[in-house]
C-alpha cells in the first residue's frame, strides 16, 4: 500500500467512525471533506452562473441573530456569486435544519448587503465584541485575499453595487422527515446526489480534481449510508 493510499484509508476509517460517534458535529466531519470543492458545488447547481464567477470568501461568517442586541450566529460558508453574497449553511439532512436557524438566514436575506457587511465591520471594529476583533480580523483578511482587493477599498467593496444577499444550503442526503421543509424558492442540492451533476463533474475534471473527488465521493458514499441507517 503506498503512503497516499494509507493517508486516505486513514482519513476514511476515522471520518466513518466519527460520524456514527453520539456527540461529534456530523457537519463539522462533511465540511473537512468538501471545503476545497465549494465553488464547484455552487456554481454548478446555480443556473447561467460559471465556475469563474464564484469565489469562497470566508467560513463561519457572522450574521446578526437582533437588531436590539449584540449576539450573532455563525453561517458556514458566505460566498461571492457574481456581485452577490451567498449566505449557505450545510447540514446532515434537510430534517436537520430549525425553524430558528431558518428564520436568521431569512433575516439577514431581507435586511440586505448592506446591513450584513456593516455588521461584519461592527465586530471587526470592536465595537460589539472586543474578544472577536482578533479572530474576525483574520476573516476580513481571508475575504480581502479572496477578493483580490486592497484594504482601502474592502469597506466598500459592497455597498456601490447592485448587489443582493442570498441563501442556499448544502445536505448530505435527503431526509423524508424534513422532505417539504425548505421552500420552493430556496437554493439547495444534496451530496449524495453531485455524482450525476454533468456541470459539476466538468469542472472537477477542468480544474484537475477528479482523483480527489473519486476518493472523497467514496467516503460520502458511506456517510450517507451510515445517515440513513441512523435515520431508519
Amino acid at each position: 500500500m503506498s503512503e497516499y493510499q494509507a493517508f486516505y484509508e486513514m482519513v476514511k476509517k476515522w471520518t466513518v467512525w466519527d460520524y456514527r460517534t453520539q456527540g461529534l458535529k456530523s457537519e463539522v466531519i462533511v465540511d473537512m471533506l468538501i471545503s476545497d470543492f465549494i465553488e464547484e458545488m455552487v456554481a454548478a447547481n446555480l443556473e447561467k452562473v460559471d465556475v469563474n464567477n464564484v469565489k469562497l470568501l470566508a467560513k463561519e461568517f457572522p450574521i446578526r441573530t437582533n437588531k436590539k442586541n449584540r449576539l450573532n450566529a455563525k453561517v458556514d460558508y458566505l460566498v461571492k456569486v457574481k456581485n452577490d453574497l451567498y449566505l449557505i449553511e450545510l447540514k446532515s439532512t434537510n430534517a436537520s435544519l430549525k425553524d430558528k436557524q431558518k428564520k436568521r438566514m431569512k433575516d439577514a436575506e431581507k435586511n440586505g448587503v448592506e446591513d450584513l457587511w456593516k455588521f461584519f465591520f461592527q465586530i471587526v471594529d470592536g465595537e460589539l465584541t472586543a474578544s472577536a476583533k482578533k479572530k474576525y480580523e483574520y476573516t476580513l483578511h481571508r475575504i480581502q485575499k479572496q477578493l483580490g482587493i486592497d484594504s482601502s477599498c474592502i469597506r466598500d467593496c459592497f455597498t456601490n453595487v447592485d448587489s443582493k444577499v442570498r441563501i442556499m444550503y448544502i445536505c448530505l442526503r435527503n431526509s423524508s422527515e424534513g422532505e417539504n421543509f425548505f421552500d420552493d424558492e430556496t437554493q439547495h442540492f444534496y451530496l449524495n446526489e453531485l455524482q450525476e451533476n454533468v456541470k459539476f463533474m466538468s469542472y472537477i475534471r477542468t480544474r484537475g480534481k477528479q482523483e480527489t473527488w473519486n476518493c472523497l465521493h467514496e467516503i460520502l458514499l458511506e456517510l450517507d449510508q451510515t445517515a440513513e441507517i441512523f435515520e431508519g
